[in-house]
């Protein structure tokens, strides 16, 4: 079975990452939960970082290492309050940096 990634959009505390949550239990499959109010999301999300000497592996290749399984469920959870990461020689990155090579077929 295969999914296109899917964005559930509504307001707070309607259930969306539960929804997410049983999805990923019904199908067998694990998650990842990356609450995006306390780490910077393109970092937490995204494989290792280039430029960014000593960074660890992004959650999502934790996760498929963890569990051994190729296609968790990633919840990206408060995504509106995600912000930029700048370092101290000009490379920035931004969460849409991050999501568009696991977006794109």
């Amino acid at each position: 079975m295969r999914f296109n990634p899917l964005i559930l959009i509504g307001a707070p505390g309607i259930g969306k990452s539960f929804w997410a949550r049983r999805l990923a239990h019904h199908l067998g499959v694990p998650t990842t939960m990356i609450e995006e109010t306390g780490e910077p999301a393109s970092f937490s999300l995204a494989e290792a970082q280039r430029g960014w000497g000593g960074a660890p592996p992004g959650k999502l290749i934790q996760t498929i290492l963890r569990e051994r399984h190729a296609g968790p469920i990633v919840i990206l959870d408060e995504i509106e309050k995600c912000g930029v990461v700048q370092s101290t020689q000009g490379s920035r990155r931004t969460l849409t940096d991050a999501l568009l090579p696991h977006l794109e077929k």
